[in-house]
């Protein structure tokens, strides 16, 4: 089943994280945690606040 919704910028968001190594992110815009889920499988050792 796909997600209804499709994040825009993803490439770019996930990029504009890619130096963090360790810490807490804050998503205020959860929805369906698209941007989140890719932030999280690229950089492990973050944790989300949601």
């Amino acid at each position: 089943m796909q997600a209804p919704h499709i994040p825009v910028l993803f490439s770019q968001t996930i990029a504009a994280f890619s130096q963090l190594e360790d810490g807490y992110v804050i998503d205020c815009t959860l929805g369906y945690g698209g941007h989140s889920e890719g932030i999280l499988t690229a950089n492990p050792r973050l944790k989300l606040i949601a």
